[in-house]
């Protein structure tokens, strides 16, 4: 009988360490899985963007351009529709973490419409508007994957940020992306 009892305390004592614990790692779950979104909607939308890019040099005509900024539009509404739908992850500096992405998500949405107007704007000047169309358009992106790097490294190092920090360290989607930033 005093064998089951302690079993029983044992048992019961087991399980109150587990969940005291599992409240932390639910937080660092949470954060962790935050930055993976953060990092998984980057990745995506970096790959979407070459995927343009590479498609005008290959395709450089008005509609290859046409095309390749239709593709970066879709590949940034899904980029900014993930970002939004993150949410502010559960840490310190969880405000500045959201404001940041939700600046970046404008930013990125003001140069495709910017690469739009240019492409609209190309298709009136004939071939040498689409030959500097391509120019600007490529230029427009590049500044724009710049821009993601930033706010990455910028959530990063966050005064208060040591939970993202650590969070964007864990995520298996940020290993690349944040390979990438720091070297």
């Amino acid at each position: 009988m005093a064998a089951v009892r302690l079993a029983l305390v044992s048992a019961v004592a087991v399980l109150a360490l587990s969940a005291a614990g599992c409240g932390g790692n639910d937080d660092n779950d949470a954060t962790t899985e935050w930055a993976g979104g953060v990092c998984s909607a980057i990745t995506t939308w970096q790959s979407s963007i070459t995927s343009a890019v590479n498609s005008v040099k290959d395709n450089p005509t008005k509609d290859g351009i046409q095309s390749a900024v239709d593709d970066a539009k879709d590949a940034t509404t899904t980029f900014t529709n993930d970002l939004k739908g993150l949410g502010k992850p559960d840490t310190d500096a969880g405000q500045q973490a959201q404001d940041a992405v939700n600046e970046l998500s404008s930013d990125v949405d003001a140069g495709v419409q910017q690469v739009q107007q240019t492409v609209q704007e190309a298709g009136n000047a004939g071939a040498a508007g689409a030959l500097s169309a391509i120019s600007e358009v490529s230029a427009t992106l590049a500044t724009l994957t710049s821009q993601v790097t930033t706010t990455v490294t910028q959530l990063q190092s966050l005064d208060g940020g040591q939970e993202l920090k650590d969070a964007f360290d864990n995520a298996d989607s940020c290993n690349d992306l944040t390979t990438s930033t720091s070297g």
